[in-house]
């Protein structure tokens, strides 16, 4: 579900320097299908050209922080943050629809 709505995103908005996208590999379980290689395979066979980072969780913590911090509810994910650092979406990726409206209002001038 994920990877081809980010297609599809990075598509649109690929002329716009003011959106960048970052793929994270959260390991929820099964370390071996959720390792860094493994994340970094999958971003490379969908023709995504982004960034890439890989957030595991530390072994004292119950959740990967980041999936703490920004409500990660499981996968596929997509969390938009605007320039001053506001959360303006976090939820499951199912369709690009209301993801490429919501980094569309975010890149409208402040009134």
């Amino acid at each position: 579900l994920g990877f081809p709505v980010h297609q599809t995103l990075e598509k649109t908005f690929s002329k716009n320097d003011d959106v960048v996208f970052i793929y994270v590999q959260i390991p929820w379980g099964g370390f071996g299908r959720n390792s860094y290689e493994a994340g970094l395979k999958d971003v490379g066979s969908f023709g995504l050209d982004s960034l890439y980072a890989y957030c595991p969780k530390k072994p004292d913590a119950k959740h990967p922080t980041l999936a703490w911090d920004y409500f990660v509810d499981g996968t596929p994910w997509t969390i938009v943050i605007d320039r001053e650092g506001t959360v303006r979406y976090t939820d499951r990726t199912t369709k690009a629809e209301p993801i490429d409206a919501v980094i569309k209002k975010s890149l409208e001038p402040k009134k």
